[in-house]
């Protein structure tokens, strides 16, 4: 009879623990009425706003024991905090609502994590994790992620010949050290080659005097390979394009469009031009061709792929003096 007694006991205990577990309460706190001390808070969806904005949506669920004093969006490169983070918005207590905030100071091929959260005087609550890359565009056709804009692009380009999307020309195999700001005149230039895969120079435009026309003196076609590549000058996470990237793009483009799809495709490409090796022209069929790299290599020199107003896209090659921009892909 006592054993009985004493397994009814405990089973009842058991129930009570599940029920108001179940109910929002803390484990530990058997026989509290009531709710949660601390709020609780869900991040629904982030979308792109501009260049450098996205909008968050989100809702506190409820505000759990005592009411909510400050609630809002937490981003950063690392799953952020209240003490540690890259960026914050506040809002007041609007418990049971949905509310959209907007981070700000986004850069492009960023991948930031974003939670909600709310604080009352139990604490600061945190929702749910969502991870977030700004300023990228899918193709559904080829399955491929890209970056939106050219490297150096300062705005999404509203025609293919507006010049925010052009963005920056890089020598081929180059990471980002200066020398690609060559717009809108040339930059300050050398005619010493470079002996490393790191030039030494102060980000200066090397103008190879003689062929192969490499920046580099010894060449290297190990550059730009991968996004562990040497001297990738793309976001983490992203890299050069090969020809076959370029190619099955253009492929799925409406090759019937006045820009042949160059534009009204999602990568919405620019007639960007290029700089060319001799340094004589620092924006040589800009308004006219858009040049764009790509990590393949052939002989001496490297393959770019090309839009042009008076001709499909094609695939060509160039010597690796010269500067073209730069699109990137995500791996």
């Amino acid at each position: 009879m006592y054993t009985k007694l004493k397994l009814k006991f405990y089973s009842t205990i058991l129930f009570l623990f599940f029920f108001e577990f179940a109910q929002g309460q803390v484990a530990g706190t058997l026989g509290f009425v009531g709710k949660s001390p601390l709020a609780q808070s869900f991040t629904f969806s982030v979308s792109s706003l501009d260049f450098s904005s996205a909008n968050v949506t989100a809702r506190i669920i409820n505000n759990g024991a005592k009411p909510v004093t400050t609630s809002g969006i937490l981003w950063g490169f690392s799953v952020p905090t209240i003490i540690s983070y890259t960026g914050i918005t506040t809002n007041g207590n609007i418990a049971g609502n949905n509310y959209t905030n907007t981070m700000t100071g986004l850069a492009i091929g960023g991948t930031y994590y974003i939670v909600a959260y709310a604080t009352n005087e139990a604490g600061t609550s945190y929702g749910n994790v969502l991870t977030y890359t700004h300023g990228t565009v899918y193709n559904a056709t080829t399955g491929k992620t890209w970056l939106a804009v050219n490297l150096g692009a300062t705005a999404f380009p509203s025609s293919i010949s507006d010049s925010a999307g052009y963005g920056t020309l890089y020598q081929w195999g180059r990471l980002s050290d200066g020398h690609q700001y060559v717009r809108p005149t040339a930059s300050s230039a050398t005619s010493s080659l470079s002996s490393s895969d790191v030039p030494n120079n102060g980000g200066l435009f090397i103008v190879p005097g003689s062929s192969p026309y490499d920046w580099r003196s010894g060449q290297n076609a190990n550059l730009w390979q991968g996004v562990s590549g040497i001297n990738n000058p793309c976001p983490s996470g992203f890299r050069l394009p090969t020809t076959t990237e370029f190619t099955n793009e253009k492929n799925s483009w409406n090759a019937g469009n006045a820009d042949y799809g160059a534009f009204t495709s999602v990568l919405k490409l620019t007639y960007c031009g290029r700089r060319y090796v001799n340094n004589t022209n620092p924006q040589q069929y800009v308004g006219i061709w858009g040049y764009y790299w790509t990590s393949d290599t052939y002989n001496q020199n490297s393959y770019f792929f090309r839009i042009r107003n008076t001709a499909a896209p094609d695939i060509a090659g160039d010597s690796r003096g010269s500067a073209l921009a730069v699109r990137c892909i995500q791996n």
